[in-house]
């Protein structure tokens, strides 16, 4: 079993871009904390589903709401991007 916490490419695309800067500022973007290990990164699953950006955000604040201290913020986020999402589809 690989450790989901890995680099998986990140900081490597970034050096690519030669965006140096950014590589320690995403060290916790690359490599979440324990808390949000839930067997799938929800970017993994956004990824290679082509979700969007309105999408991706309601997975990744239902994914992790129970892992907070606050759960009702993140339902709150979730709600905000599933209501944007559908208005595009209520025109």
């Amino acid at each position: 079993m690989t450790d989901p916490r890995k680099d998986d490419g990140f900081s490597e695309e970034l050096k690519k871009l030669g965006r140096y800067d950014l590589i320690d500022k995403v060290g916790s973007v690359d490599r979440p904390p324990r808390h949000y290990d839930v067997g799938i990164e929800p970017v993994k699953y956004i990824t290679s589903h082509g979700l969007g950006f309105l999408e991706g955000n309601i997975i990744k604040y239902i994914t992790r709401y129970k892992m907070k201290g606050n759960p009702v913020e993140d339902l709150h986020k979730a709600r905000v991007y599933v209501d944007l999402l559908l208005k595009q589809y209520e025109v």
